[in-house]
């Protein structure tokens, strides 16, 4: 590749280092790049999981208000109390996890094919009729 040999050519400095500023420049943009979007998809992973909660907390008080008098005297409060924050927590821990797990997965598989695709073009000819 052009910018690993870039080291080894013997023209003048002033070239050889406009050509490192470049290539540490892009570096440094990539990187910039990569904890914005970084920042952006775990906000965005937050935020759902911030308002799943509050609609199933919303949900369950409902439930919950509506049930007969009854079931409050047979069913201890922390019981109760428990199965609220066990379903919170679900949605606060367990799935943000899951979801972050297989959009990775599925980005690492469709990255993978544009590569096996970008360097062997027929991949695409082979793997589009046999997809569909």
């Amino acid at each position: 590749a052009k910018w690993s040999e870039a080291g080894n050519t013997t023209t003048n400095n002033h070239t050889i280092e406009q050509q490192r500023d470049i290539y540490l420049g892009v570096y440094g943009a990539l990187g910039f790049g990569q904890a914005i979007f970084l920042l952006f998809g775990t906000m965005t992973i937050a935020l759902g999981c911030l308002e799943a909660s509050a609609i199933l907390h919303e949900g369950m008080i409902a439930r919950t208000f509506r049930l007969p008098m009854s079931h409050f005297d047979t069913t201890p409060i922390g019981r109760i109390v428990n199965r609220f924050a066990k379903d919170v927590d679900v949605v606060d821990n367990l799935i943000p996890s899951s979801i972050r797990t297989a959009l990775l997965c599925f980005l690492s598989v469709v990255s993978t094919i544009l590569v096996i695709g970008v360097g062997t073009p027929v991949f695409f000819a082979v793997a589009i009729p046999i997809g569909v």
